[in-house]
């Protein structure tokens, strides 16, 4: 039976990175063509870089953990829009790469995984601009199970450790969701994480 291996956790500040636009440019032209054309239609440039530097760490984790050259990978996307390697073909003997990539604020992330599958998602800590918390917890209340929203709405939390509470719970089911391919089509009520420290558990169909 093939063991599973983490073989990549990276995380990327793209706050600390401001390049110029020559070596902007130069970077931009490492990637397909797609994905440039992807990246020069972003509204903002914060955005443009962090799918830039996505694209790059993607590029990066076959470079530096698998020995494939630059100029030989391709990407492409799932109907469901995950990114996988199309070239160069792997063999048989070789184990299954997964990866999955988020970004939101100011980082990006990466992990991989061979023989299994994996997720990820990172979000900022922060409201949507003019929402209160009342308004956006309501909004989304609908996406947890009653165990996670009691914990969420702890009443000796403060304001923040309840939205920190709800990234946690969001993140890991937008990390799941992510790692099993099914999109919007789970019913996120339908799985419940448990946390404890550092560690986290999963429910299934949690009654």
């Amino acid at each position: 039976m093939s063991s599973t291996k983490i073989t990549a956790r990276w995380a990327f500040n793209v706050s600390e990175w401001n390049p110029s636009d020559e070596q902007y440019q130069q970077i931009l032209s490492f990637i397909q063509p797609e994905e440039k054309s992807r990246i020069n239609r972003s509204y903002f440039i914060e955005d443009a870089k962090l799918s830039l530097i996505g694209r790059c760490l993607m590029r990066l984790l076959f470079c530096k953990l698998y020995k494939y050259d630059w100029n030989t990978i391709q990407f492409s996307r799932t109907e469901r829009n995950k990114p996988i390697l199309v070239t160069p073909k792997m063999k048989d003997s070789d184990p299954i790469i997964n990866f999955n990539i988020s970004h939101h604020g100011d980082w990006v992330v990466l992990v991989a995984s061979e023989n299994s599958l994996i997720g990820v998602d990172v979000m900022k800590v922060e409201l949507p601009s003019n929402q209160t918390l009342e308004y956006f917890f309501e909004t989304l209340k609908d996406r947890f199970s009653d165990y996670e929203w009691s914990t969420i709405t702890n009443q000796n939390y403060t304001e923040f450790q309840q939205l920190h509470q709800f990234y946690q719970f969001w993140c890991l089911k937008e990390s799941y969701v992510k790692a099993i391919g099914l999109g919007l089509s789970l019913d996120l009520r339908s799985i419940e994480f448990h946390l404890s420290n550092e560690e986290s558990s999963l429910i299934e169909n949690p009654q």
